[in-house]
């Protein structure tokens, strides 16, 4: 996968972020292959949503990220290319410019079906 993403235009993107630990992997692999791809981290960072309990196993609140925490390690890390995006998915994604919404790879965390 690394080589092919070598030769791949485009961005990554993360629905569900959580703490942060594979958008802090890919936004340095990204940077040590001397790729000038973004990482577009999303997430609310509050937990999950609500959500149908008969469709879902998680509830409210369940895996809150601290986003505070993530900018500090992004910016201790010099992860420039790493963009933290809070929010439901469906709002946060229209925070990407329209021209940095192509994407090569989509890594898809989400732990709900609503």
């Amino acid at each position: 996968m690394i080589i092919k993403y070598s030769e791949m235009p485009g961005n990554i993107i993360e629905f569900g972020a959580y703490t942060g630990g594979s958008s802090i992997f890919m936004a340095a692999l990204s940077k040590r292959l001397g790729r000038a791809s973004k990482v577009f981290a999303l997430d609310t960072f509050t937990g999950m949503p609500a959500s149908d309990p008969l469709l879902d196993m998680h509830g409210a609140g369940d895996f809150p990220g601290n986003l505070d925490e993530l900018q500090l390690l992004k910016t201790k890390l010099q992860l420039d290319n790493l963009v933290l995006i809070k929010g439901l998915f469906q709002d946060a994604v229209r925070q990407i410019p329209a021209e940095e919404r192509r994407f090569c790879i989509s890594h898809v965390d989400c732990d709900i079906y609503t």
